[in-house]
């Protein structure tokens, strides 16, 4: 990975080579444009397993972006770009799909919901090193509510605040993410149907 280092910075594309940014890194990035034609990609034989990667991500990325809107209130307390590490962790769920082939594995989150329990928002100061005693919370699937019991808080007793606020305040979302399932007609990954028939046993905290 190649960093520029200028006095004036600049994000763009120049021919062969993009600049960009990204949130958890100062610098401005470089890389080369370079590598196959999309209409290469999408037609050659030889290309047959990239589409079936970039067909599996396409489910991932639609998954992750419905998460981070879910997240968008809290998105001002991430201090990292997190939309990677969320795919990351989707694919662990797409593998866990034994009954379609690959290329159209499906990302069905609500058969494995524990799987996001931890992630944090923030590596720096991530949640459980604030506050440290444990938070209980519960879901509702059928009225869609959930309720969230914080203990009583004592500033250097189990709440640790990095910053010198006089003030704090804890903020919790809620939202729903579907499963998505390759659609053979669009070659594509789309939501259907109804999602949590069980209240899911997952928290992301900020």
């Amino acid at each position: 990975m190649a960093k520029l280092h200028t006095a004036f910075p600049f994000i763009g594309t120049v021919g062969d080579l993009t600049y960009y940014k990204r949130r958890d890194i100062d610098e401005i990035i470089v890389r080369n444009k370079g590598g196959a034609s999309k209409e290469r990609i999408k037609k050659d034989k030889a290309f047959v397993n990239t589409r079936k990667v970039n067909a599996e991500f396409g489910g991932r990325s639609a998954a992750t972006k419905r998460i981070i809107s879910m997240l968008f209130p809290m998105k001002a307390v991430a201090d990292h770009s997190f939309s990677g590490e969320l795919n990351s962790l989707l694919r662990a769920v797409q593998q866990m799909d034994t009954q379609n082939d690959w290329g159209k594995r499906s990302v069905k989150l609500s058969d494995k919901p524990a799987l996001l329990s931890g992630f944090s928002l923030n590596k720096k100061n991530p949640f459980d090193s604030i506050v440290r005693n444990p938070v209980q919370f519960s879901l509702d699937s059928a009225t869609l509510t959930a309720a969230i019991n914080i203990p009583a808080l004592l500033p250097g007793i189990n709440i640790f605040v990095p910053w010198n606020y006089p003030l704090f305040s804890i903020q919790a979302t809620l939202g729903i993410v579907p499963d998505f399932f390759y659609d053979e007609a669009t070659n594509t990954y789309n939501q259907k149907g109804a999602v949590y028939k069980n209240a899911p046993e997952r928290a992301v905290n900020n």
